[in-house]
């Protein structure tokens, strides 16, 4: 994909030539939109990087709102760049929606395309690993259960080796842990996994001292079996607690 310069850009959506804007090359722009006037000039951002400032003083019958907006030099598509200007009009007008007193056909391919938009882009990447972290497989124990089940589990992974396979199954009511021919059942709840989960007994050793939270939830994440707080995975230096957000 070309990416489209943010000027040339501007010049095509009907963004006129300023000379009384103070910009760097090529120039100041401005467009009236009939009941707001929005300039853009090419300047540095505080990060000494080139980029175009949009900037205007929107007005409402109740408010006024200093519009200050910061875009790349070049944007990955036409459609991207349409976006972004819309995002930051509607992002400042009273109701988030911007109404010109002309008709601008433009901002509606803008807001066709707010997908484009990296933090968007950011969001839904987030929303989608936050829904896969809740469909994995993982159950809820009642803490005490937990307790009685980690005693027995800590007593059967001193006397196996670091490479003894530890498996973990959860078929909907009770989860089950075992360690070569010996086994610890827990009461739990959730849905059942569909498959099994192995790790080598010296990647579990060290279990949580205590548990902070009640239910104790267990669950599989990434090639990972999170216990608590503290996750354990084969060939890792350390556990890490923290889970997408």
């Amino acid at each position: 994909m070309t990416p489209v310069p943010t000027y040339d850009l501007l010049r095509s959506l009907g963004f006129v030539p300023n000379p009384n804007l103070i910009s760097d090359r090529p120039g100041g722009l401005t467009f009236d939109f009939g009941n707001f006037t929005l300039d853009a000039i090419c300047t540095i951002s505080r990060f000494y990087e080139e980029i175009v400032m949009l900037l205007g003083v929107m007005q409402s019958e109740r408010r006024l709102c200093k519009v200050r907006s910061e875009m790349p030099r070049t944007f990955e598509s036409r459609e991207q760049g349409i976006a972004w200007i819309t995002w930051c009009l509607d992002h400042h007008a009273p109701g988030k929606k911007f109404i010109p007193a002309r008709p601008v056909n433009w901002l509606t391919i803008g807001r066709q395309n707010t997908d484009l938009l990296p933090w968007e882009r950011q969001r839904i990447i987030r929303e989608m690993e936050q829904a896969a972290y809740a469909a994995r497989p993982h159950c809820r124990v009642q803490r005490d259960f937990a307790r009685v089940g980690r005693r027995h589990l800590a007593e059967l992974l001193a006397a196996s080796a670091d490479d003894a396979p530890v498996t973990f199954e959860f078929d909907g009511e009770v989860l089950l842990i075992h360690v070569l021919d010996q086994a610890t059942a827990m009461p739990a709840n959730g849905d059942p996994w569909p498959e099994r989960f192995s790790i080598r007994a010296g990647a579990i050793r060290n279990l949580p001292k205590r548990f902070m939270n009640d239910p104790v939830e267990f669950g599989i994440w990434n090639g990972s079996i999170d216990i608590d707080r503290c996750r354990y995975k084969d060939n890792a230096s350390d556990r890490n607690g923290s889970v997408p957000e």
